[in-house]
Parts: structure tokens; sequence; C-alpha cells
């Protein structure tokens, strides 16, 4: 490992000690990758959705933040239990600021083809999956800003938090939906 070890650094006019001065800032921790603050939302509600129709299931979920700086960056985590009772289940991830909602943290939108951040496929009988993912957002923004999860079912009705059958008995699981937002500074 190399080291410099010096006295003092002078500004090119010579009027000002750079060293002591940067002494007197703590310039490791300046907010630089550190966690400014953590918001997590839960839900043990289940819902079912129709076909063809991007969603925002339990507002409850929604995550409201107001950035400390401009330059600070979101971590988004989210859980979910899904469930159809012969198709597809996606999951997207929306940024809303000022009353405009952006998409965010999906594939490349392709003809037909669903834009998702995650998804599943049940395969022709009442199954259900856990949908999970994360994703890193850089807003540019000081304004408030609301995140939320919202789910698509291609064929069917779509079921968060249960199976479709949501049978009485020890085969049909519930799951709790989780939802949490990292703000970190740059």
């Amino acid at each position: 490992m190399s080291k410099i070890i010096v006295n003092q650094i002078e500004s090119s006019d010579g009027t000002t000690d750079v060293l002591n001065s940067l002494s007197a800032v703590n310039v490791a921790g300046a907010g630089m990758g550190k966690i400014l603050n953590i918001i997590s939302n839960s839900s043990q509600d289940t819902t079912s959705f129709s076909a063809d129709s991007w969603v925002t299931w339990d507002s409850d979920l929604n995550i409201t933040i107001t950035p400390q700086s401009v330059d600070s960056k979101f971590l988004l985590s989210y859980s979910t239990l899904t469930g159809n009772s012969s198709q597809r289940v996606f999951i997207r991830l929306v940024r809303e600021v000022s009353s405009s909602d952006t998409v965010i943290g999906v594939g490349a939108s392709s003809s037909n083809r669903v834009s998702c951040h995650s998804g599943n496929y049940m395969g022709g009988g009442a199954d259900f999956f856990n949908c999970a993912g994360q994703f890193l957002d850089d807003p540019d923004t000081t304004s408030a800003i609301t995140y939320k999860l919202q789910a698509y079912s291609n064929s069917g009705t779509g079921y968060l938090g249960r199976t479709p059958e949501d049978a009485d008995s020890d085969a049909s699981p519930r799951g709790i939906t989780t939802f949490t937002v990292m703000e970190i500074g740059s």
C-alpha cells in the first residue's frame, strides 16, 4: 500500500493551508454512499385484479419520500406472493413526481411483449410464486417522490398475497407483501 505524508498543502496563491481546511471537514463522512433514509411498508392484504390492465395495489404500500439532495439515489426492494389460475403475473415499479407517473426499472418494450421488472408463469394449474426485485433509481430531483408497485395479468384473474384458489387448507399459503425504499447519498 502506498502512503503520502505531508505537513502542509497550500493553495496556489499561498493564502490557504488546504490540508488544515480539509481536516476541519470529515470528507469520508460527507454523505457519499451512506444510507440517509429508509422507509418500509408491508401488507398482509390479499387482492385480485382483472387481466390486461396495470393496477396499483394497496396504496398503503406506496412510499412517499423527499430527497435530501438532487444527487440522492434510491434503492427499491419488493417481495410479494403472486398467483394466477393459468397464466402470467408481471410486476413493475412506478415513480410519481408532481402528479406525473414514470415507469422505471423495466425491460425494453417490443411489439406486444410486456415491459416489466419481474414476473412469473403459472403452468396450467392454481399456481403461485414469489415475485421479488430490486432497482436503483436516480430521480435527479428534490421534489417529493411517491414510489408504487403495479401488477398486470395477461389472462384471467391475477392474485397478490394469496393463491388463486385460496382454499382453507395448509396447501394454500398467504404471503406478506413488502416494499422498501432506501435513500443513498451520492
